[in-house]
């Protein structure tokens, strides 16, 4: 889910959706945002009453004719390609992002762990503070939560594991966005720019090893 203002700019075009909301704020899907990305903001957003939701279900349709002004007010076709490629990069980072929030790695334990680039800073600065206090000679209790916030003790050994498996997990999705990057650069028309897809369901990835020994301390 992505938050959009409720009304566009004085041009006409939306901006670029939030991940987080904030007040009076429209709730997009990730399929709206990527219509809204798309068109460069030239959309039209309505609001219908949803008695299933009770609330509003939001629709998000191009505006065509607003979208084609505004290329042809762009001065050159340069500019039109770099603001395309701009975009659909844009696009190709939002999209992994909510691509990782929404596929979390399953552990040896059974559990399952998120493996956004938040939580994966949040985890290395845990071992590292981890590791400071021992040096300190007053280690301090090393815990980690699952996706449904259930925290535990870990041994520094599993721990560790956990966040290289995770490193292993996320690398062919950060390879497959950079590649999918360079191919936008590399685009010399607008059309070559939209014609690219991306698809991070289509990536390869390796289940982590089962440890020996156990999660906790």
């Amino acid at each position: 889910m992505q938050y959009i203002k409720s009304n566009p700019n004085p041009s006409g075009a939306y901006p670029a959706p939030r991940f987080e909301p904030f007040s009076g704020c429209l709730p997009l899907t990730d399929g709206q945002a990527a219509v809204l990305i798309q068109y460069n903001g030239f959309v039209t957003i309505t609001q219908e009453p949803d008695e299933e939701i009770e609330g509003s279900s939001v629709t998000v349709t191009p505006d065509l004719e607003a979208w084609e002004a505004w290329k042809s007010s762009i001065s050159t076709n340069s500019e039109l390609l770099n603001s395309a490629k701009k975009n659909k990069i844009a696009l190709s980072n939002s999209l992994l992002e909510d691509f990782l929030a929404s596929h979390p790695i399953t552990w040896v334990d059974g559990q399952k762990y998120s493996v956004t680039e938040e939580k994966q800073s949040l985890l290395t600065s845990n071992i590292a503070l981890y590791q400071l206090s021992v040096q300190a000679g007053t280690p301090r209790e090393l815990k980690w939560n699952t996706t449904g916030d259930v925290c535990t003790v870990w041994t520094i050994e599993n721990l560790s594991a956990l966040a290289l498996a995770i490193g292993d997990y996320v690398q062919p999705y950060v390879t497959y966005q950079q590649t999918v990057e360079v191919q936008i650069k590399q685009c010399s028309t607008v059309e070559q720019v939209e014609a690219i897809v991306i698809d991070y369901s289509s990536v390869q990835t390796v289940a982590p090893e089962v440890l020996s020994g156990e999660q906790g301390s």
